[in-house]
């Protein structure tokens, strides 16, 4: 998913057998969704310029068909293949809480370990293993919103 701009992904191999290899011209002719590009005389697939390999946008698997034409007298033939792609998810994605904030009031002689607030975050990123700390200072307050001391 964060492959860098014109990076190899694979390269594809035709075989003439009734002319030169090196007269082959090869290139995509669907699936990319202008993600991905062929060299013409290498058959090495990269990834285009201006890819956007986001999972959530274009989903990971990427079936393309690649043809390849020979150069022929009096006509050219035209093979195709068809290539699987499968772009993996990165952590590149920040998780959310699902509020901004969390208040909750508690009576204070509840005894220790009493369950105050369960809250819970999602994150983009499959696969995500959350974990939840809790960063210092906590401020209690009372109903009126003045700050109580320990």
């Amino acid at each position: 998913e964060n492959a860098k701009t014109e990076s190899d992904v694979i390269r594809v191999e035709a075989d003439d057998p009734d002319g030169k290899n090196s007269d082959l011209r090869y290139s995509i002719h669907s699936g990319s969704k202008d993600n991905f590009v062929i060299n013409p005389t290498t058959g090495i697939i990269t990834v285009a310029p201006d890819a956007v390999l986001s999972i959530e946008q274009n989903g990971e698997l990427y079936q393309i068909e690649v043809r390849v034409i020979d150069n022929g007298e009096p006509y050219q033939q035209i093979g195709s293949a068809q290539v699987t792609i499968t772009v993996q998810d990165v952590n590149n994605k920040p998780p959310k809480f699902l509020q901004d904030s969390y208040t909750e009031y508690v009576l204070e002689n509840e005894p220790k370990g009493h369950h105050v607030l369960t809250i819970s975050a999602t994150d983009p990123d499959r696969n995500a293993d959350l974990e939840y700390d809790i960063i210092e200072p906590i401020v209690a307050r009372d109903k009126s919103g003045t700050k109580l001391e320990n």
